[in-house]
């Protein structure tokens, strides 16, 4: 059967509601459900909002900035694969700015390598150092890098990163935090000097605010 009504009202006030049972405080819907207003609450859940940069060459760029974030982000992570570059020993690096711009100074971190000797931990305080990769086509990285605020005004950020060098025989993992002067608003990701450019590869950045 079928029960047809007009709006529901709880048994306390004027605004249109439905009260659920004291004893079962759930509700289950058979089809989709259109909100006209918002969702709030502990278990609200997240808006997932993906920005993309895919490119399948990236010959004579040395960077790839992700300008004009969002504000409120809660998490931001950035992935690439089979990502070469051109000459030299270059070590990646993510560089995260604000309003005023990328922050080339204040980053705390530390970067090392599993599974190869004489490879010890690289700390860099200009950026956060993703790992090196020698230059030419033979040498082909793989990356995924992460990060999220521990304040609520997105100005602290911890990061963490694994660095996957394709035929090789270990593994680059590091970590480290980076205070900004306002909100996060840009991130971006580069390698060491404008002496070695990109020449390969793609890459995607995402974020869940």
């Amino acid at each position: 059967s079928t029960l047809k009504t007009g709006a529901l009202r709880g048994t306390s006030g004027t605004a249109d509601s439905i009260q659920l049972h004291a004893s079962n405080q759930s509700v289950t819907f058979p089809g989709n459900v259109t909100f006209s207003g918002t969702v709030t609450g502990d278990n609200a859940g997240a808006n997932i909002t993906s920005v993309y940069k895919v490119t399948s060459d990236l010959t004579s760029v040395d960077q790839v900035t992700f300008g004009s974030l969002p504000s409120g982000i809660k998490k931001l992570w950035f992935v690439a694969e089979s990502i070469t570059h051109d000459s030299g020993n270059e070590p990646f690096r993510a560089r995260i700015g604000d309003s005023g711009g990328l922050h080339t100074s204040g980053y705390a971190s530390s970067a090392a390598y599993a599974g190869a000797t004489n490879m010890g931990g690289a700390a860099d305080v200009a950026a956060w150092n993703l790992g090196y990769a020698s230059g030419g086509s033979g040498d082909t990285n793989s990356f995924f890098f992460e990060m999220a605020p521990v304040d609520s005004a997105g100005k602290k950020w911890v990061a963490s990163w694994r660095l996957i060098q394709h035929s090789w025989t270990h593994v680059g993992f590091g970590g480290g935090f980076c205070a900004l002067d306002t909100e996060l608003t840009q991130i971006q990701f580069s390698n060491n000097s404008s002496s070695s450019d990109f020449a390969s590869g793609s890459m995607a950045l995402h974020y869940i605010k």
